[in-house]
């Protein structure tokens, strides 16, 4: 498969004895792309699939467009408009984030932009949730109580930059960034985040931006892996490639509601009239729930949606682990 679409398919019968091994010999054609190109290997007997396996191969690809040109920015006392042949975006300097996003006068936001790091702990995360959220009164980050500081932002040319940090109410910020944003004439934004983590923070739960869509924002496309939810120490059920979803299919009726529907290694996803993108793999999740309903929530007649879409766009996300009855997620996978 190339960019989620099939090259080539073959069927081939494998005459072989238990414990007998043999060799494929594959030609692969010089391939050029976006997203990646792989080869999926489906072993089936009696109609059933027994096993699969997915190999990324070598493409050459395509360079994205650059846009030079800036929009029209306009700088109130609060927030900056910026503004474009068929958009119209609100950056609110308070909040250090977008307020509005306006594509061909339809506005998809319904509510503030937040970098947040809050995810509905699992029942695998019932030991290491103290450290995370306000269990008690002494050993947690507050994470869920969370709220960002900005200390100053600044318009330069096309581009937005934000000082600020985030903390736990009653806490020390744990995370101190700068914010990078930049908007260019076709209504393409940019990000880029950097910052460090205080060395004594636990570990975190993940990272990354959470997009409160308004409710025709339901269905959706992406590259990455699927069609189920995967995590990085949890993702061989499913392959990468491109699928099609909604909020709905994407819930997991879990008896006590918590985190779940999260896709990784992700390198497209389409929602509406907005398209993300990144030079590198990022994360995301789509929900008809808030991360902190989910978080309320003890039995799943409790949980309530409250008709908005909810996007996290997430640099990383860590693993499920074992913790129910078994070892915390492992260092790698946090």
């Amino acid at each position: 498969e190339l960019d989620g679409e099939t090259v080539e398919e073959k069927r081939m019968n494998l005459d072989l004895e238990p414990h007998a091994k043999t060799e494929i010999a594959l030609e692969i054609p010089a391939l050029t792309g976006k997203l990646g190109a792989f080869v999926t290997c489906l072993l089936y007997k009696d109609g059933k699939e027994w096993a699969r396996t997915q190999h990324e191969v070598d493409m050459k690809k395509v360079a994205d467009p650059v846009c030079l040109k800036a929009p029209e920015f306009i700088e109130k006392d609060y927030e900056i408009v910026i503004k474009g042949d068929n958009f119209e975006y609100i950056f609110s300097k308070h909040y250090g984030n977008f307020t509005s996003i306006k594509v061909d006068g339809k506005e998809n936001l319904a509510g503030v932009t937040k970098l947040t790091t809050w995810r509905a702990p699992t029942d695998n995360e019932r030991n290491v949730r103290v450290y995370w959220g306000n269990d008690n009164i002494w050993q947690g980050e507050d994470l869920n109580r969370h709220f960002s500081k900005v200390y100053d932002c600044k318009l330069s040319g096309n581009h937005i930059v934000v000082n600020g940090a985030l903390s736990g109410i009653s806490r020390m910020p744990y995370f101190n960034y700068k914010l990078d944003v930049s908007v260019d004439a076709n209504g393409e934004i940019s990000f880029m985040l950097g910052g460090e983590i205080r060395k004594d923070v636990h570990w975190l739960p993940r990272m990354g931006y959470e997009f409160i869509l308004t409710p025709d924002n339901k269905e959706f496309s992406y590259f990455g892996f699927g069609p189920y939810e995967s995590y990085n120490d949890a993702h061989h059920g499913s392959l990468m490639g491109r699928y099609f979803s909604d909020a709905d299919k994407e819930y997991v009726n879990y008896v006590r509601p918590q985190e779940h529907g999260n896709h990784n290694e992700a390198k497209m996803l389409k929602i509406g009239k907005l398209l993300f993108e990144s030079s590198d793999k990022f994360e995301f999740n789509v929900s008809n729930y808030s991360v902190l309903d989910l978080d309320k929530a003890q039995h799943t007649d409790e949980l309530k949606s409250d008709g908005n879409i909810h996007l996290r766009i997430d640099y990383k996300n860590s693993g499920i682990g074992t913790g129910s009855c078994g070892p915390l997620t492992a260092e790698k996978h946090r």
